[in-house]
């Protein structure tokens, strides 16, 4: 039984959210590595710099690039002219992001943009101004930050997913900055890249159980496709229709009780990509009855917690009575022997007659003690292995239970 997506979702269709929202579970976005970034090392007129070489490690990825963009390129220079910027793959392939900007050729160090860069940049083919373009406006003011796309010395600009059709995605990428004059530095601080393959769309939040009359799923598929989606009772063959653009997206949907099947494919100019899918099940009272479950497991944890104090407690106090009670027992053995050595006649033979009497006493008492040291030692142990460390993993099943209920 399929059930009309449109109708669910409303007029208005899906609701764009930001990354910071929903996490990618295929991680598409990879941070620069941190030991690789800084200064960009200073050229000259007649001699470029080193490199200032960015890297990322990519993994996880499948199939033909469909999008690759460089976000939140944070970077500061005096003189963009200077620069020579470039995306390169771990095949080698490279995608120029801005080289020298202005100028005739890289020696001709009298002329190219004098403009700045300082803030945070995205390079990407949807943007509508080219970096170079930008870079000229400014005239030698800074450039604003924002999204750029590619651009060539004279402004154009330039693509940048097309240059890594043929290449291979995963393995290190190179974010290259070169500094080919004197005088005028800068450095990068962060930069992320973002590669979205052609293995599909990624279902990024998706209850497995949920007690919500409307739960949501956010999915992401990159800016060159479409969206279509199908949510049917389970068992039902899927049932497509458009359902929004690319991009980062939540869908919320009302639902009855039951067992569904919430499926997303993307669509490539009219061709199909494959189809992802993710069954869940609609119910308030399974839900309710997780997260009860999980609060009195946290109680008995809590209660065998305590229990467990109290006998640390109940064996450090036999303990302590034992040991004083073996300290009584030296005493008077001591004292009989002292007074066997030192008195005589019928004063030592009552003498050691009462001190006899009263060690048996306090070896009895010993006795009795090492016995409840003893107990008090195993109902601890006890306690330890055997009631905490059970409701502990009660604890944690629970909560590993309640965990799949988004309510």
């Amino acid at each position: 039984m399929a059930i009309a997506v449109a109708a669910l979702l409303g007029a208005g269709g899906l609701l764009s959210v930001s990354t910071a929202a929903v996490a990618d579970s295929r991680n598409i976005q990879f941070a620069a590595n941190p030991d690789s970034l800084g200064a960009i090392p200073d050229g000259a007129c007649t001699g470029q710099g080193p490199a200032r070489a960015v890297t990322f490690a990519v993994s996880g990825l499948s199939g033909a690039a469909r999008d690759v963009r460089l976000d939140g390129v944070s970077i500061a220079h005096t003189w963009i002219s200077d620069l020579s910027v470039a995306l390169v793959a771990p095949d080698g392939t490279a995608a120029p992001i801005f080289d020298h900007i202005g100028r005739a050729s890289t020696s001709d160090c009298s002329n190219g943009s004098s403009s700045k860069l300082a803030g945070s940049y995205d390079f990407t083919d949807d943007a509508p101004t080219s970096i170079s373009a930008a870079a000229l406006a400014a005239n030698g003011s800074t450039i604003p930050a924002g999204a750029y796309r590619a651009g060539a010395p004279d402004g154009a600009p330039a693509a940048i997913t097309s240059a890594f059709g043929g290449s291979a995605l995963n393995g290190t990428w190179t974010l290259s900055l070169i500094d080919s004059h004197a005088a005028d530095v800068g450095s990068i601080s962060a930069a992320s890249l973002e590669i979205v393959d052609s293995t599909g769309v990624t279902i990024t939040v998706a209850p497995s159980v949920t007690s919500q009359a409307q739960p949501t799923f956010g999915f992401y598929l990159g800016r060159s496709a479409a969206i279509e989606c199908s949510i049917v009772v389970a068992g039902s063959a899927p049932s497509f229709s458009a359902c929004g653009g690319p991009g980062w997206h939540r869908a919320t949907v009302p639902l009855a009780d039951g067992a569904y099947t919430f499926s997303v494919r993307p669509s490539y100019d009219g061709l199909l990509g494959p189809v992802t899918s993710h069954a869940f099940t609609v119910g308030a009272q399974s839900c309710a009855s997780a997260t009860s479950a999980s609060r009195a497991a946290d109680d008995a944890v809590a209660a065998a917690t305590t229990a467990t104090t109290s006998a640390a407690a109940a064996a450090s106090r036999a303990t302590a009575a034992l040991t004083k009670a073996k300290k009584a027992v030296a005493a008077t053995t001591k004292a009989k022997a002292t007074a066997s050595k030192k008195l005589s006649g019928k004063k030592r033979a009552a003498k050691v007659k009462a001190l006899g009497k009263k060690l048996t006493a306090q070896k009895k008492t010993v006795t009795k003690r090492t016995t409840a040291s003893t107990a008090a030692r195993s109902a601890l142990a006890g306690a330890q292995s055997t009631q905490l460390t059970a409701a502990i993993s009660a604890r944690d099943a629970a909560a590993t239970a309640a965990g799949a209920c988004v309510g």
